[in-house]
């Protein structure tokens, strides 16, 4: 008869550790609406966390009257942080940033109207670093 063996510790914990982020309570985030159209549809809505008894700025959201997205912009401690988008009217992509405490950070993109590529800039930090620009036909600026 086999001796049956007993998982090794190791395996127990290797299971927690993928295990327990999953169990941890999300942040409360809040949405409300600030400011509305006249047809009631909402123009900027922000989100906050709740941090003890405080509510903290994360996201801004803006919308055009029909309620399709203008902009989306994220925070940390007031300053940009994180992803930042902006809207045509007709649903394309106009630009993308990235941001890193209150400073552009990596590569930032924009588009013309119909989708072709206007600019193209990596930064580090705030500092640009390099940038190449298209005009709407697609040849280099």
């Amino acid at each position: 008869m086999k001796k049956q063996r007993k998982p090794a510790l190791w395996i127990v914990g290797l299971a927690w550790i993928l295990v327990a982020p999953g169990c941890r309570r999300s942040p409360v985030l809040e949405k409300i609406v600030t400011k509305s159209y006249s047809n009631g549809t909402p123009e900027i809505v922000r989100t906050f966390r709740k941090e003890g008894d405080r509510n903290v700025l994360v996201a801004e959201d803006r919308y055009y009257f029909g309620g399709q997205w203008q902009q989306h912009r994220e925070l940390r401690d007031g300053y940009p942080h994180g992803l930042w988008r902006e809207w045509y009217q007709n649903g394309q992509l106009k630009v993308e940033k990235h941001y890193e405490n209150g400073e552009l950070h990596g590569l930032q993109q924009g588009w013309y109207l119909d989708g072709s590529p206007r600019f193209q800039a990596i930064y580090e930090h705030g500092r640009l670093q390099s940038r190449q620009e298209w005009n709407s036909d697609g040849s280099p600026r």
